[in-house]
């Protein structure tokens, strides 16, 4: 299952990414280009979790990641600018570019208070530097309509 929320953010960092005066470029840059999570998994290596309740939900991501593009696709695509047509305005966006984008999104948005007991997510520059080692991760916690920083375990010094 993904967030509406979560698709419109893949979507703009990936729009973001194909600028080439983008005023995140440096953060851009920054962002990994590989994952290992279910997404970009092969489906033969969904086969290992045979008999395992993580199947499903692998499945379940696997599957909602390829459905919203093919439903972008249709919608701002192909009704946009016509099967044998070609403008320069259209957005394009292959399916390996909106993978990378909404994984950089799976595994680094944050929930931001707004209104009282509302949030939005939002992508933090600043605190993808405090999340560096899987051993290490960092928490997003709310509290007072504010935003807390803890890390999960000790984090050495240097």
């Amino acid at each position: 299952y993904i967030r509406n929320e979560t698709f419109a953010m893949a979507l703009r960092l990936a729009a973001e990414d194909q600028l080439p005066d983008s005023k995140f470029a440096i953060y851009l840059k920054c962002l990994p280009r590989k994952f290992c999570i279910p997404t970009v998994w092969p489906v033969s290596s969904f086969t290992q979790l045979i008999g395992s309740e993580t199947l499903k939900a692998a499945c379940n991501l696997k599957r909602a990641a390829a459905t919203l593009y093919c439903q972008w696709l249709e919608t701002n695509y192909i009704k946009q600018i016509g099967i044998n047509q070609h403008k320069e305005d259209v957005f394009h966006l292959s399916y390996d570019h909106f993978i990378w984008a909404l994984c950089n999104v799976v595994t680094r948005q944050n929930a931001i208070p707004v209104d009282g007991s509302k949030t939005k997510i939002a992508l933090i520059p600043g605190w993808d530097l405090c999340n560096h080692h899987r051993d290490a991760p960092a928490s997003l916690y709310r509290s007072d309509n504010c935003l807390e920083l803890q890390a999960t375990k000790d984090i050495e010094k240097g």
